[in-house]
């Protein structure tokens, strides 16, 4: 009887455990405490569509307009969450963000004529301005656990600090290909770029989902992907306004 009733235990206690499941963020079911602050790094990539009205002009010359534009943004910082509840979290966000943008536009069909007089195809160039812009930002952000096991919405406010901004233009030949510029080249870089004023503020938001995937005890990473929307044009003089679609990865730890 002592040995029957010592395998009734264990298999009580096994149903038990297994019931209990691992539950590593805050809970009252647990018989010992988890930690409700969690600190951690956050690394992230982002696609980015850029559009507005950026004049191309040389001394005086209207050489076109850029409208439309993708880019890529890159990032790095310190994250943090607190677990004011088992399912909900509100957090912060200290990071550094590098946005590389490529915008293009083609010049109308110039008349060509050679030194007899005799015509010419047209001459067509393409114009490239790649602006380059670093940024700080601070956010908040809060976290929701949906019904499926550790997915997760997220919203997050972030305020951008400009730091710096750089930028290139390039023009090239795209017909006739065997044209070329005086100093025989296909492709010549431009010394002047458009006049261009990036806001030193903006704040943008952004909405994602995720996943929270156990570690080790107190340990978690948490995949997103957001979209995020500035509220403000970059450079208000030519409405410059952005939409992108980031992926991340942050790595918590408790404390």
């Amino acid at each position: 009887m002592r040995i029957a009733g010592k395998i009734l235990f264990l298999l009580a206690a096994v149903s038990i455990a297994r019931a209990q499941g691992f539950q590593w963020t805050p809970s009252v079911r647990l018989p010992f405490e988890h930690p409700r602050l969690y600190v951690g790094m956050e690394g992230g990539a982002a696609m980015e569509y850029h559009w507005g009205e950026l004049t191309n002009m040389e001394g005086w010359v209207l050489c076109g307009v850029y409208r439309s534009a993708y880019g890529q943004r890159w990032s790095v910082g310190a994250a943090a969450e607190y677990w004011i509840r088992p399912d909900r979290t509100i957090g912060g966000i200290f990071r550094w963000v590098r946005r590389q943008i490529r915008f293009t536009h083609r010049t109308d069909p110039v008349p060509q004529k050679d030194s007899l007089g005799n015509t010419l195809p047209p001459l067509i160039t393409e114009y490239e301005f790649v602006p380059i812009v670093q940024q700080l930002q601070i956010g908040a952000r809060v976290k929701q656990r949906l019904f499926v096991p550790y997915v997760f919405v997220t919203a997050e406010a972030v305020t951008s600090i400009l730091l710096s901004y750089d930028a290139t233009q390039t023009e090239r030949i795209v017909s006739p290909p065997e044209r070329r510029f005086v100093d025989g080249s296909f492709q010549r870089t431009v010394a002047e770029t458009p006049v261009v004023q990036l806001a030193a503020f903006n704040i943008g938001t952004a909405i994602g989902v995720g996943a929270d995937i156990p570690l080790i005890y107190s340990v978690y990473a948490s995949p997103v992907v957001r979209i995020v929307l500035p509220l403000f044009p970059l450079e208000r003089q030519s409405a410059w306004r952005s939409v992108g679609l980031s992926m991340a990865v942050a790595i918590y730890v408790g404390l």
